[in-house]
């Protein structure tokens, strides 16, 4: 039986001064948010590589980790709004300022759904806290989304003002499997109307792995660092929400044996291999980091080999495979040299 399945984003990041102590009882790993501190390699936890995937994986987990947060994962089974009532039940706290950051591209319709229909009892656990505001933002991909890729509330102790936003709240391209998740980020910790001595909290909600290097205004790093320098403690916990739809993993439950890949050489000079322990698998395609595919080839045999074209330049590039369907399997960076 296939247990630990997809996650795909929540991002909660709980935001107070930099040079407080930290009073949530689940940090363990350092008290502010001083990167420096962190000097245990740790790797994400073992998931079903048919089912998580890698990019996704080790970006929330190692923005949950290298702030002193907790890593969440949500399955297609259950209900988002259950993790958000679970997260605010173990991490809320009188004064405190809220913001849900949602990933608003078309995969995360069931998603957003569940939120607009749970609202009531996901506000009402906010309402069991003293002095709390609450705020809503959205991003989606800044690259194929133009201008309207982000947008947000004011925090507010109106709730109806958060009800007004998600109920209008409307699902974008978001282009291909990445999306704007550092950017967003940023955007919030930077532009939002903090009050001053407050708990913050930014609970993010997606299904992909941040855009990265010309793509992302922002890295990984410059989101701690940028929390370090506006006086910010980011302490995140995030939740990988599931990509795939409850009828996509009923059918890969159907498998007795898990499908696995193995994608090599990773560094690559002429060709690459697929190799999988499954026919049922569909699509190869090779992504430049704007955004291009240029090569999506069909997957005919367990093992498959691709071979480069001439004018694909050296530099790294992204790597996905898709069912026969076109639904999302795996992703993973490849760099090729000459």
């Amino acid at each position: 039986m296939i247990r630990n399945i997809i996650l795909n984003c929540l991002l909660l990041a709980t935001l107070s001064g930099c040079n407080e102590t930290n009073t949530d009882s689940t940090v363990v790993v350092n008290e502010g948010l001083k990167v420096s501190k962190i000097s245990i390699a740790v790797t994400p936890p073992e998931l079903d590589p048919m089912l998580f995937d890698s990019l996704a994986l080790e970006c929330f987990f190692h923005l949950g980790y290298s702030t002193g947060g907790e890593f969440y994962y949500k399955t297609a089974f259950e209900s988002i709004h259950h993790k958000l009532i679970e997260i605010l039940s173990e991490h809320g706290a009188d004064h405190s300022d809220i913001i849900f950051l949602i990933d608003k591209t078309g995969s995360m319709q069931n998603d957003i759904d569940s939120v607009r229909i749970n609202l009531n009892y996901i506000i009402d656990r906010v309402s069991l806290f003293n002095d709390v505001n609450l705020g809503v933002a959205a991003y989606g991909d800044r690259i194929v989304d133009g201008e309207s890729w982000f947008s947000s509330s004011s925090l507010s102790q109106n709730y109806d003002e958060t009800r007004n936003f998600i109920n209008a709240l409307t699902v974008s391209n978001g282009g291909d499997y990445p999306e704007s998740v550092y950017d967003g980020l940023a955007k919030v910790i930077l532009e939002t109307n903090w009050r001053p001595d407050t708990k913050r909290m930014v609970l993010v909600i997606g299904d992909a792995p941040s855009l990265e290097d010309t793509l992302s205004n922002y890295s990984r790093k410059d989101i701690l660092e940028l929390c370090q320098k506006e006086n910010v403690d980011a302490n995140i916990f995030p939740i990988l929400v599931s990509p795939f739809s409850f009828e996509m993993l009923e059918f890969y439950n159907a498998f007795t044996q898990p499908i696995s890949f193995e994608i090599y050489p990773n560094p690559a000079i002429d060709y690459i291999t697929v190799k999988t322990n499954s026919d049922s698998v569909g699509y190869f395609k090779i992504i430049t980091m704007s955004g291009e595919v240029i090569l999506n080839e069909v997957i005919t045999e367990n093992e498959t080999k691709f071979e480069f074209e001439d004018n694909m330049s050296p530099g790294t590039y992204l790597v996905k495979i898709e069912d026969k369907a076109g639904n999302f399997l795996k992703s993973e960076k490849l760099l090729i040299t000459k």
